[in-house]
Order: structure tokens, then sequence, then C-alpha cells
């Protein structure tokens, strides 16, 4: 094969897989030099600096980590170490501004964890975080059909007048959390 010659889509696909694969098992072999716990990750990232600024003051590229229920950015500098955890219940959404360094912003209710990523990891992780987060929002709509099963399933015993009215209340309190 010349360097003219085209390559095919899978390929390329395989290409892209096998560097997103890479970046990820060097990320992990550096999180456990820095001595941050990626066990149980979903998945494992070098992030860029959003600012010139930081890049002066950071001895290391801060790395990202997705886990099943939080997402955590920690970052070395000369003077101190930062962990930031974002639980995953209080993520909203997630975007990837495209360009030549793409920009990654993970929103909360009061707060934006605001990273560059590289062309190949960037959208990657945006891929993991929304299937995280499209699972979360699954397992809510199911914990809530269950929920609304079990009122239903006391108030048949109630009707049948198998537990009391205040017995059926104080249940229905306990399993809508209130």
């Amino acid at each position: 094969m010349g360097i003219f010659d085209k390559k095919s889509d899978e390929e390329k696909l395989a290409k892209k897989l096998d560097a997103i694969k890479s970046a990820e098992v060097k990320a992990r072999g550096k999180a456990a030099k820095k001595g941050f716990n990626v066990d149980g990750a979903i998945f494992v990232m070098e992030a860029l600096y959003p600012k010139d600024d930081d890049a002066k003051m950071n001895l290391n590229m801060p790395l990202v980590a997705i886990f099943e229920d939080k997402v955590v950015q920690t970052r070395k500098s000369i003077l101190n170490s930062s962990l930031e955890e974002i639980p995953m219940k209080n993520i909203s959404s997630v975007d990837i501004s495209t360009g030549l360094i793409p920009t990654i912003n993970v929103y909360t209710s009061g707060n934006t964890l605001t990273f560059r990523a590289d062309v190949v990891q960037g959208p990657k992780f945006v891929e993991v975080l929304r299937e995280c987060l499209a699972n979360r929002s699954e397992s809510k709509s199911s914990s809530s059909i269950s929920e609304v099963e079990q009122i239903e399933k006391l108030a048949s015993l109630m009707e049948k007048g198998l537990i009391t009215r205040e017995e059926f209340d104080k249940k229905k309190q306990q399993i809508l959390g209130l």
C-alpha cells in the first residue's frame, strides 16, 4: 500500500480505536504514578489545559476519569494538587465543541467543569459520559415504575382489608422517600 492509497473505513476505525485504547492505557499509567486511584473507572483520559496560564503553573496534564457514580478530575501544580468530584446524579448534560482542540463542558446545576481534550479522546469521553447519563435516566424511570407498582400493591392490600389506611400511608411515604 502506497502513501496515496486510501484506507478502508474499517482500517480507519481500527486505527482510531487503537489510538483511543493506547491513550487510555497511558492515562491509567500516569494516574497510578500520581497516586490517583482509577480502579473501577469506565474511562480515563489525560485532558489538555483550558488556558495557557494554567499550563505555566502545572507540572502535569490533568486527568479526568468517568466512574459509574461520578466524574473526577485531578490536577497537580507546583504548589498543590486538587481533586474535583462531580456525582453522576448532579450532571445535567455534557457537550463538546468541535475544532482543532475540542473543549468539553460537563454541566451541573451550579457549576461547569470545562477542559480541553485531543480530537480522538474528547469525543470518546463525551460518548461514554452520555451513555452513563442515559443509563442513569433509565434506572431512575425503572425505579419509579417499581415504586408505582409497590404503591398499587399496597392499595390492593388496603382494599382487601389486609392493612389499614394508616399503614398504607406510612408505607407509601417510605417508598416515596418522604
